[in-house]
């Protein structure tokens, strides 16, 4: 089983981010006490409580996904590094 350092190392080298051996401890030990936290609250009973579906009583209000500029893409495109069949391209950053 992967420990939390493991797992902090594993983590830094997807997103490349160089730690130091201290900081993976600190990071690791931070984790740890937050899962512990959060694992406190599967003691709490809960078994008169309603399931909450948002913190505020009112509807929310959803616009239509409509462009207000509908050429948009085209005028930012020619500014794009790399771009194929009218989208941006990036290098691949997730193995």
């Amino acid at each position: 089983m992967a420990t939390f350092q493991d797992k902090i190392k594993k983590t830094s080298q997807l997103a490349a981010i160089k730690l130091t051996n201290e900081e993976e401890d600190i990071y690791s030990k931070e984790i740890e006490s937050i899962l512990k936290l959060l694992n406190s609250f599967q003691e709490v009973d809960t078994t008169d409580v309603e399931p909450l579906k948002s913190v505020h009583e009112s509807n929310t209000v959803l616009r239509q996904d409509i462009s207000a500029d509908p050429d948009s893409a085209n005028k930012v495109m020619p500014s794009a590094i790399n771009s194929k069949y009218g989208y941006f391209v990036t290098p691949k950053f997730v193995d």
